[in-house]
């Protein structure tokens, strides 16, 4: 099965008042979760979201998670993994190389390439959960 996967490393904001109005900030301008909401990319099958604080979301009425991974998922996206708090790049790095190594190379499927690679980034000293559990896996963990 085809892996098509994009990985955002950039910066992004979130907007507790507006959820829609978070974004992604590309070159030359923001790409917000309402510009997603609108937008038909293709059938993905990841959306990696490693920057910081991507998978904030603000519960609206009807108990809906509004922000960049719902977003993403009404655009097309099977799974999204993104952050939930502010990450150590160098951390950060390693446990998307480990994550990939597992899932790409050895073809686990992401929950478990996810398990993998945090156990990983433990073993490489990086012990405080801060470092290695930034990140959720959401939609399809296969």
């Amino acid at each position: 099965m085809t892996k098509t996967i994009v990985h955002y490393a950039g910066r992004a904001s979130f907007d507790g008042r507006d959820p829609l109005a978070s974004a992604l900030a590309l070159y030359g301008r923001d790409v917000s979760a309402r510009d997603l909401f609108a937008s038909r990319p293709g059938r993905l099958r990841l959306v990696t979201l490693s920057a910081c604080a991507t998978g904030q979301s603000a519960v609206r009425s009807g108990d809906e998670l509004l922000g960049l991974t719902r977003a993403l998922l009404c655009a097309g996206a099977s799974s999204v993994l993104s952050t939930m708090w502010s990450v150590d790049d160098e951390a950060t790095a390693e446990l998307m190389s480990a994550f990939y190594d597992h899932w790409i190379v050895r073809h686990e499927c992401k929950v478990d390439a996810l398990l993998a690679a945090q156990r990983h980034v433990i073993g490489a000293g990086y012990r405080d959960p801060a470092l290695w559990a930034p990140c959720a896996l959401i939609g399809d963990w296969y």
